[in-house]
């Protein structure tokens, strides 16, 4: 997956959930400005730990992930 559709579904469903960067990156324990950069497909590599740790702060499964793509949106609409 590209960093620029990794960003814009982690971005989509904090969105969806309603939630600040600053509440997301607090829970995932990672800085704001990660997430940030992150969000605009502008992070540097970005740990595992930490890829694994904003998945589960905004409940998004690593199935959900392998299968993004193009059709990204259409599998963000089954999450609701």
């Amino acid at each position: 997956m590209l960093a620029e559709q990794f960003g814009k579904l982690v971005r989509d469903q904090r969105v969806r959930k309603r939630l600040r960067q600053v509440d997301v990156a607090r829970s995932a324990a990672v800085s704001r400005t990660v997430l940030s950069r992150l969000e605009q497909g502008r992070a540097e590599p970005v740990q595992t730990d930490v890829l694994d740790r904003l998945l589960r702060v905004l409940e998004i499964s690593p199935q959900v992930v392998a299968r993004s793509g193009p059709d990204a949106a259409r599998i963000q609409a089954r999450m609701e």
